[in-house]
């Protein structure tokens, strides 16, 4: 089984990151975990009622864990409580990077 991190931090590079994101999840069924984390510019896609919350929902029903910077939310005037159910939120996405990479994950930045 591989280990993906993905990166998202540009909030103009949100649907072709997904897009990519939805890709690798159909080129390796069952073959790829993979974790997703937006932090920075990216952060607002996580509400639930962003235009993407129906794309973040689909990939937590994949099994993608979609975790959101609490810094970055903070800056972003984003309450963790309007995020798409499902979404985690951590206190550093840097940080978050960090340890998934360590534990393993390849990281690739979207």
């Amino acid at each position: 089984m591989y280990r993906v991190i993905l990166h998202l931090d540009d909030g103009e590079r949100v649907d072709r990151g997904l897009r990519s994101l939805q890709h690798l999840l159909d080129d390796m069924p069952g073959k790829v975990t993979v974790a997703l984390v937006v932090n920075g510019g990216a952060v607002s896609v996580l509400r639930r009622t962003a235009a993407h919350a129906p794309a973040i929902r689909g990939l937590l029903e994949q099994g993608v864990a979609v975790v959101g910077c609490r810094h970055s939310l903070v800056r972003a005037g984003v309450d963790p409580a309007a995020l798409t159910e499902g979404v985690l939120v951590v206190p550093s996405g840097l940080g978050e990077l960090v340890r998934r990479q360590r534990e393993g994950a390849a990281y690739v930045k979207l």
